[in-house]
């Protein structure tokens, strides 16, 4: 990414499929005084993009500006990057129905609490922002080593559409 992770103390990711295509600007907005930094990678086709952290991609779209809020794609902006000197705004995406997109949203501050950051959608493009529901409700969930044994319950309060659990393991100690 472009932010080389100094000072990014309190990123949030996020993933978007577009459902119509043409422009998608997007404004990051709170209390006053804030710093956001914003990177957006993409586009996938599947729906499942991949985490840009395991694949090392750079970002399409990539701010750092040190200019206060609110920030985002959109209000003019022609630029893709921007440093520490930019306006914190880049120019929107040009976006295809089907495409799904990465973002990276930071707010530059120390301690807590955070703040809430209202976000903000237009341009011509439209996304589906309906929620994605688990098929259940996980209500408990407990593991202990029992010497080379491992013994895992768990209990949910409701099931929708769920016929069975699939338990992995993994050798993997990382």
């Amino acid at each position: 990414g472009c932010w080389q992770g100094a000072g990014e103390i309190s990123t949030k990711w996020f993933y978007f499929t577009v459902d119509d295509t043409g422009t998608i600007e997007i404004t990051f907005d709170g209390p006053a005084g804030q710093d956001y930094d914003l990177a957006i990678w993409g586009p996938s086709t599947n729906g499942e993009p991949e985490c840009p952290v395991n694949t090392g991609d750079s970002p399409i779209r990539c701010s750092y500006s040190s200019a206060q809020n609110p920030v985002g794609l959109g209000n003019g902006a022609t630029d893709y990057y921007e440093d520490a000197a930019g306006d914190g705004w880049l120019a929107p995406l040009d976006a295809v129905s089907g495409e799904t997109y990465v973002l990276a949203l930071n707010i530059f501050q120390n301690g807590n609490p955070q703040p809430t950051i209202d976000i903000t959608f237009g341009g011509s493009g439209t996304l589906d922002c309906t929620p994605v529901l688990l098929p259940i409700e996980l209500a408990d969930f407990y593991g202990m080593a029992m010497g080379q044994r491992n013994l895992i319950t768990w209990f949910t309060n409701s099931e929708h559409n769920n016929d069975f659990f699939t338990v992995e393991r993994s050798d993997n100690l990382v």
